[in-house]
């Protein structure tokens, strides 16, 4: 059996020093709490109603995104953009409006 070569010692030890380096970063460990707590939610959403129903208000994450890329990123938002947000908001209050009939 051959000996690993220095190259691929040093690829491993880069990987694990970069996880390592990532789990002490506080925004990233933070972005993977929410992450975990968004799939709870998600979870417990799905115990009570249809998927069918619960589905398209996945796109409210997009408006949120948008918004919050907007107010704390400074990220431009386009007609173009503005036009597919308020077509996913569309789409979200007609799924909400069969429901209720």
């Amino acid at each position: 059996m051959s000996q690993p070569s220095m190259q691929n010692r040093a690829a491993d030890a880069n990987w694990l020093t970069s996880i390592l380096a990532l789990m002490q970063n506080y925004w990233v460990v933070g972005g993977l709490g929410l992450y975990f707590f968004g799939a709870l939610v998600w979870l417990k959403v799905l115990a009570k109603v249809e998927l069918s129903f619960a589905y398209p208000f996945v796109g409210l994450g997009f408006i949120l995104t948008m918004v919050f890329g907007k107010l704390f990123l400074g990220d431009a938002i386009t007609l173009q953009r503005f036009l597919g947000t308020c077509l996913v908001i569309s789409g979200v209050l007609l799924i909400a409006i069969d429901s209720k009939a």
